[in-house]
C-alpha cells in the first residue's frame, strides 16, 4: 500500500514538472536560438540570415493554421504600410510544424507548403526535424507568435489565439524595434 502511495504521489509530480514546464516558452530578453527552416521549395533559411533584422515568427500546426487569421491579417495590413527604410528590416517568418510528414508523404506536405506560400504572398518554411519547437519551446498543436529585436534577442512570446488586446500590443512592439 505504501509503495502504490509512493508511486502514485512520483507520478503525479512528474505530471506537474511536466506541465510546468511546457507552458514556461521562452526567456524573454534571453538569445533566440537559431534555426534551420526549410521551404517547400528546398529553400533554406538560417536565423544567420536575419541578422540585423526585426523578425516576427509564427509557429504552429497546419491543424491550427487559421487560428490567428485575425492577427495575420493585421500584420499584412501593418507591413503594407510601412515606409520601404522599415520594410527592409523587418522581416515575417511563417513555419509550420512539419515533424509529421513521413515518407512517403513528404513530397505532398512539401507541395501543400508551396501552395500555402502562393497564397500567403509570402514563403513559409517547415520545421522539418522539431529542432525549431524544441530550442523555442513552442507550445505544440497551437499557434505560437514571437517578435526577435535586430540584436537576436526575444523580445514577446504568446501562444494560442490573440485577442485584439494582445494584436495591438504585437503591432506596437514591432513599432519600437524597428526605431
Amino acid at each position: 500500500m505504501l509503495f502504490r502511495k509512493i508511486v502514485l504521489m512520483s507520478f503525479s509530480l512528474l505530471i506537474i514538472f511536466q506541465a510546468g514546464t511546457m507552458a514556461k516558452g521562452p526567456v524573454i530578453g534571453s538569445v533566440a536560438p537559431a534555426f534551420d527552416v526549410v521551404s517547400g521549395a528546398d529553400v533554406h533559411l538560417l536565423s544567420a540570415d536575419l541578422k540585423g533584422k526585426v523578425v516576427v515568427i509564427l509557429y504552429e500546426t497546419k491543424d491550427v493554421a487559421e487560428k490567428n487569421r485575425r492577427l495575420k491579417n493585421a500584420l499584412n495590413k501593418y507591413f503594407q504600410a510601412l515606409v520601404d527604410d522599415l520594410k527592409k528590416n523587418l522581416f515575417a517568418l511563417p513555419v509550420i510544424d512539419c515533424t509529421g510528414a513521413y515518407f512517403p508523404f513528404v513530397g505532398i506536405w512539401k507541395q501543400q507548403l508551396v501552395k500555402a506560400s502562393q497564397k500567403e504572398g509570402l514563403t513559409i518554411f517547415g520545421d522539418w526535424d522539431g529542432r525549431m519547437q524544441k530550442a523555442y519551446q513552442a507550445v505544440d498543436n497551437d499557434a505560437n507568435v514571437y517578435l526577435i529585436d535586430k540584436s537576436g534577442s526575444i523580445r514577446y512570446f504568446i501562444s494560442g489565439q490573440v485577442d485584439d488586446k494582445a494584436i495591438a500590443g504585437i503591432i506596437g512592439q514591432i513599432d519600437q524595434l524597428l526605431k
